[in-house]
């Protein structure tokens, strides 16, 4: 049987966006902002939407990079309220740049979302 997983979008601020899945051993989160709105960083990023947080909520100590997973007292994504957390803003730069070009359909960041959770939470054990 295969785990399903929730699926939630969130307004963080007016210009920022997170989407995450949860399932039973975490959560899969990417933040992105809109960028097409703060002419003054148009010389650092494309126009439009750009990821800055691909990040992994663990309910357990997981495989992670050692020495860069943080241990979260106040993690508002899992039920549990606490976590171990790694993430990085390149893959989420990667993905908001895949998702603009193809159209920006959010279906898109869903299935990034979820084939990142299996991979990471049972391909990666």
């Amino acid at each position: 049987m295969v785990e399903e997983l929730v699926r939630k979008k969130e307004l963080v601020h007016e210009l920022v966006h997170r989407w995450y899945v949860v399932g039973k051993l975490g959560a899969v989160q990417l933040m992105a902002i809109d960028v097409s709105h703060l002419p003054e960083v148009h010389h650092v990023f494309y126009d439009g939407w750009q990821g800055v947080d691909l990040g992994y909520h663990s309910i357990a100590p997981t495989h992670a990079s050692e020495g860069h997973e943080v241990a979260m007292e106040n993690c508002d994504i899992l039920p549990t309220g606490k976590c171990h957390y790694t993430g990085s803003s390149v893959p989420a730069m990667l993905i908001c740049k895949y998702w603009r070009e193809h159209g920006a359909d959010e279906e898109i960041i869903w299935g990034k979302l979820d084939n990142l959770y299996f991979t990471f939470f049972y391909q990666g054990k």
